[in-house]
């Protein structure tokens, strides 16, 4: 007659014991049986790609995949992800650890935008010398997607000091086909990009006695600096040296002397008329904040 475990033979102390011991391999084996599966689908050694729609056009793959596949919804915020590269049928690399997060101006704000890359270790990326930094640059609105290709080849053509090296590749980000991208240097003082050395500020546009005199004198001509340093929270832009903008010297002249931004000045404005401000209104904008209050009275 069969056993039951209300026996008393399961009651015994070695019979227990035994009886837990199994019962303990069983959990381990299940626990690493489960660990393995998510091993395989949680850190695979090939990111996938399923290219039956647009099959391979003779460029580079970069499948990209963010975590949770979480969405690139702004500037900032660094998604950690991975990448591989795939040829026509198969990875011609390893899975590479980075992050990813949005790149772009005006740009940003289309389907197709840039985006910044952040590897976790150098590596060398088609003939490029091996970095960390690098950016894809949509082209959205050159649709032939040349014409930043041209002017780098040319720069180095022309022998410029530093011109980023780039590499045309087609890029799938989370399983979804983006298009043609061109795989960019991001600028930077390093050895193997922009080169400075220590009594030579020849590259930067921001170093040279031709900014320090064109941001000293541009209102008198009629020019403003469109984004200035550390009114990144104001302008939604990052600090540019090289974008000056025409806006009439009157309105350059009280721009400089107050130090204010467009941005700041359009706020303030009680008109319509963005380039006259009444005289009785001047002093709302003569300090760097203006409450809304103020402003409207």
């Amino acid at each position: 007659m069969a056993a039951h475990f209300h026996s008393p033979i399961f009651k015994s102390p070695p019979v227990r014991f035994c009886i837990g011991v199994l019962v303990a391999l069983c959990g381990i084996c299940m626990a690493c049986c489960g660990c393995v599966w998510n091993d395989t689908e949680d850190a695979p050694n090939h990111l996938s790609l399923d290219d039956s729609e647009y099959p391979y056009a003779g460029i580079p793959r970069l499948v990209i995949e963010t975590e949770n596949f979480s969405q690139i919804r702004n500037k900032t915020s660094k998604i950690p992800s991975q990448l591989q590269i795939w040829e026509e049928k198969q990875p011609s690399s390893e899975v590479i650890e980075l992050s990813v997060n949005g790149r772009g101006n005006s740009s940003f704000t289309m389907a197709k935008h840039g985006i910044r890359l952040r590897l976790v270790q150098k590596q060398a990326l088609f003939g490029m010398p091996k970095d960390k930094d690098w950016v894809l640059v949509a082209n959205q609105r050159d649709k032939s997607l040349l014409r930043n290709f041209i002017t780098y080849q040319l720069a180095q053509i022309l022998q410029d000091n530093y011109s980023p090296r780039c590499h045309f590749v087609e890029v799938f980000l989370n399983r979804q086909y983006m298009g043609v991208y061109l795989l960019v240097e991001y600028p930077k003082i390093s050895k193997y990009r922009i080169n400075i050395a220590e009594n030579d500020s020849s590259f930067f546009f921001e170093k040279t006695k031709e900014y320090t005199w064109l941001k000293e004198n541009c209102y008198k001509y009629g020019f403003t600096l469109r984004y200035l340093k550390g009114m990144e929270h104001i302008t939604g832009y990052n600090y540019e040296p090289w974008h000056y903008r025409y806006v009439g010297v009157e309105l350059a002249t009280y721009l400089m002397e107050n130090n204010l931004t467009l941005e700041e000045y359009y706020q303030a404005l009680p008109t319509t008329d963005l380039f006259q401000v009444p005289e009785e209104y001047r002093h709302l904008i003569q300090k760097k904040t203006t409450t809304p209050e103020a402003i409207e009275t």
